[in-house]
Formats: structure tokens, sequence, C-alpha cells
């Protein structure tokens, strides 16, 4: 989806993600999307899931995309991650 730019096809896949974020990301073909995808995914401040689930899915995506480099993958979107929202026991 691109901002600005989107089709009326895009807009509904995104106001569905939105809706239905927790079975979204829990889709066994979501960790295949373009970088692009996940930053319009975790920008949004209206998702219908916890935080520490975004999070997960980033380190699911990452490792995805790459194995061995997941942690450069990822550093270019974990600011997106909103880590006060997130209770310090789900990290552990």
């Amino acid at each position: 989806v691109r901002r600005g730019n989107a089709t009326r096809v895009e807009e509904e896949c995104l106001r569905l993600l939105i809706r239905d974020t927790s079975k979204c990301l829990q889709a066994s073909n979501c960790i295949d999307v373009s970088e692009q995808c996940v930053e319009l995914v975790l920008s949004q401040n209206n998702l219908n899931t916890r935080e520490i689930d975004l999070f997960r899915y980033l380190i699911s995506w990452g490792k995805f995309q790459s194995v061995d480099g997941w942690t450069e993958k990822v550093q270019s979107l974990i600011h997106l991650i909103r880590f006060p929202l997130m209770d310090m026991k789900e990290l552990v």
C-alpha cells in the first residue's frame, strides 16, 4: 500500500487488517511481505492487537527474510514498536 496513493482495494485491505489484526498476523503468508508493507502495518495507531504481538511478528518477519541477518532487517523498523505499551513480563 502506497501512502497517499492507495487504491480502493488497498484501503479496504488496510481496514481489514486494522479490524482483524491478530488474525492477519497469524496467517501463514503474512511474513512473506515487503518491508514497506511491514512499515505501514506497524505505523498504524489503531491496530486490534497487543504491542507484544506486533513485536513478535516483526521478529518472525525478520527471520523469514534473512535467517542470519534478521537483526539488520528489523533494525529500520524496530522504532515503530511501542515498547512503553508492553508489560516488561511479556518481554521475558
